[in-house]
């Protein structure tokens, strides 16, 4: 059957009066259980019809996603005007590298005409050039020793063709543009850089690996030691066409990525094995790996996540549709009924929102899969409202859910890695790279150091330390 002919038959079903309600209510409780069962029939056919096709050498039927939403040109034009204005507010001083000063024709100016001043106008510009250099190491022989002594270079320099700042540019091309390595031996040689695939390759893998190892180990010791909360959450991985887990654990002021290769309770448990995280509210959403395999850890769980289960239902009865909506409403203002509370707590404010989560969930509805969501929530209570003990802490998992995007959009364009000290790179090089932009650290800089064996000038260990003491 047709679904439009068949919502319009429930559209002209619910117009019908019923002289019972409790009748009305069985009724459209059967329509609506039925239609969503229909729904879902629909759509693992056409999936399985997908799936024969496919078998079959053809294509399925292709997934068109609707028209976005065109914003009126009032609309448009007041972002535009307000978008202007955010960027005058972000706006840097830019490093001025040289000056030049020009001079005006003379010829045409009046004879009364004097100087007063420059109008000036600076030109953003890059200079990307060679700096290939020809190493000539003093060779002197001393006859009585029978020897010959060599000068030496500098150790950064030492069994390898290609200088520190070369390296730096190729990983942080790799991670902080997420190039591929094809296309950045095509880049480089385009320059008349001599370098195969193969040295990329192993410059991103190989090089420094111990020292970048311990900077993401270092990283999340201390991340972990300065937090007041820890926002968790992973995503697929792919190492050597192996399904395997990308893990992040992070706050604002640190991110560090773990690859697992399963969601077990020993490999979780080993991932925070020696982190003093007892007594250190978790910030995430209710997935079991979080809440069952970390028992006895304290659980923020995500109210964003929590709120998307509502959203998720699809009633086609009108009725249920807007008993949803008004429901999410009500979500929607508990939320910030929260954040409110996280600027101002208080032991009045605190008893509110306890009262207010009772009214919102502890209730029933007409629209029975509205209230078996409502029961599920409302078994999370303590998870969802752990805030109002610790109102630092975030009522949603932003930080992780956003920040682990960085390695999925690294796996999508890559397809993952091919060998374990591959995705130690990816681990190393993410956590770095992550922790950097937190703390307003060029990520190139930090690893040129490392590539030129000198120590930080400021080492991210620090700078965790410090954003801390400024924060206090």
């Amino acid at each position: 059957m047709d679904l439009k002919l068949l919502k319009k038959m429930i559209d002209d079903l619910q117009i019908l009066e019923f002289d019972n309600e409790v009748t009305k209510n069985a009724v459209f409780a059967l329509v609506e259980t039925m239609y969503q069962i229909i729904v879902a029939q629909a759509k693992e056919i056409q999936r399985l019809r997908d799936e024969i096709n496919r078998l079959k050498g053809e294509k399925g039927k292709p997934d068109i996603k609707g028209n976005i939403k065109i914003e009126t040109k009032e609309k448009k034009e007041s972002m535009e005007s307000q978008s202007k204005k955010e960027w005058k507010k972000k706006k840097k001083e830019i490093k001025i590298d040289r000056e030049v000063v020009i001079e005006i024709d003379q010829d045409g100016l009046p004879d009364d005409a004097v100087f007063k001043d420059y109008r000036e106008i600076t030109i953003q510009n890059l200079s990307i050039t060679t700096d290939n250099v020809l190493y000539k190491l003093e060779v002197y022989y001393s006859q009585s020793e029978n020897k010959s002594y060599t000068a030496e270079l500098d150790k950064c320099l030492q069994g390898t063709s290609f200088g520190p700042e070369l390296k730096a540019l190729i990983v942080n091309l790799y991670f902080a543009g997420r190039m591929t390595e094809n296309l950045i031996h095509d880049f480089l040689t385009g320059f008349n850089i001599d370098i195969s695939e193969g040295q990329i390759s192993n410059i991103i893998i190989k090089e420094k690996e111990e020292k970048f190892t311990a900077e993401k180990e270092e990283i999340l010791v201390t991340g972990v030691e300065c937090s007041k909360g820890i926002n968790i959450d992973d995503s697929g991985f792919r190492e050597n066409g192996i399904n395997k887990y990308i893990n992040i654990i992070c706050s604002i002021l640190f991110s560090v990525f773990i690859v697992n290769d399963n969601k077990k309770g020993v490999t979780v448990k080993d991932m925070f094995k020696g982190l003093g995280i007892r007594g250190k509210p978790l910030i995430c959403d209710d997935a079991p790996q979080w809440k069952k395999i970390l028992a006895g850890i304290l659980i923020q769980l995500c109210w964003v996540h929590e709120e998307r289960h509502y959203k998720k239902l699809n009633p086609i009865v009108k009725e249920y549709r807007e008993e949803l909506d008004i429901k999410i409403g009500q979500i929607w203002d508990y939320y910030n009924g929260l954040k409110a509370y996280k600027e101002n707590p208080n032991e009045k404010h605190k008893q509110l929102m306890l009262d207010m989560f009772e009214e919102i969930f502890n209730v029933t509805s007409n629209y029975p899969e509205l209230d078996n969501r409502l029961k599920l929530t409302y078994a999370k209570k303590d998870e969802l409202l752990l805030v109002l003990d610790y109102p630092e802490i975030d009522i949603h998992n932003n930080l992780s859910e956003n920040g682990i995007r960085t390695a999925v959009i690294k796996r999508k364009i890559s397809n993952g890695t091919r060998t374990k000290q591959g995705t130690n790179a990816w681990e190393n090089h993410l956590s770095i790279l992550s922790t950097c932009k937190k703390l307003g650290i060029r990520y190139y800089d930090y690893i040129l150091e490392i590539f030129k064996n000198e120590e930080h000038k400021l080492s991210l260990v620090d700078a965790i330390k410090q954003k801390v003491a400024d924060m206090a």
